[in-house]
């Protein structure tokens, strides 16, 4: 499965085309971006599979995304945006 970090500067790229970077493309740059993980082109089943070895590995806590029709044409930051509204109702409704 290849791996592709986003920088501030990728901002306003579309998503869908995030997908066509080289596999290693970023690592290693600092970003203020949400840290985020978008997939796609696994089931669910590895989906939740991955989302389980991530959180018992005690990686910090990201925003979680599968790359759909309607998302792949959003820009990267209109993504991070709704997936951060999304969380925000998520933890109010838990407490």
């Amino acid at each position: 499965m290849p791996l592709v970090w986003a920088a501030a500067e990728d901002a306003a790229a579309v998503v869908g085309e995030l997908f066509h970077r080289a596999d290693g493309h970023g690592a290693g740059v600092g970003s203020a971006l949400p840290r985020a993980i978008i997939v796609a082109g696994i089931t669910e089943k590895e989906l939740l599979a991955l989302m389980h070895v991530c959180k018992k590995s005690g990686m910090k806590t990201a925003l979680w995304a599968t790359l759909t029709p309607t998302s792949e044409t959003w820009t990267l930051k209109t993504l991070l945006e709704e997936l951060s509204a999304e969380r925000r109702q998520l933890d109010r409704k838990r407490r």
